[in-house]
């Protein structure tokens, strides 16, 4: 299998190995963008935890949360 295929069978056999990567794996799930987790698994280890959930919390009202939040983390800070 290559492309999209791939990456759905990865996202369905990835079994976190820390509580980091539980993390990224709830909020992806919460996001309901499962096939990025190798991506939150990125952001758990670049932003502290609090810092994703606070963005978490923002975009999960959006209309398209798992764009809003990948968005929030490219903005700069205030």
């Amino acid at each position: 299998m290559n492309g999209i295929l791939d990456r759905l069978l990865e996202t369905s056999q990835f079994t976190p190995g820390t509580s980091e990567e539980f993390v990224a794996l709830q909020l992806a799930r919460r996001l309901d963008d499962e096939i990025a987790i190798t991506r939150y698994v990125h952001y758990v280890g670049h932003y502290a935890i609090d810092h994703l959930l606070r963005l978490y919390e923002t975009a999960r009202h959006n209309d398209d949360p798992a764009r809003a939040f990948h968005t929030s983390l490219s903005e700069p800070s205030p």
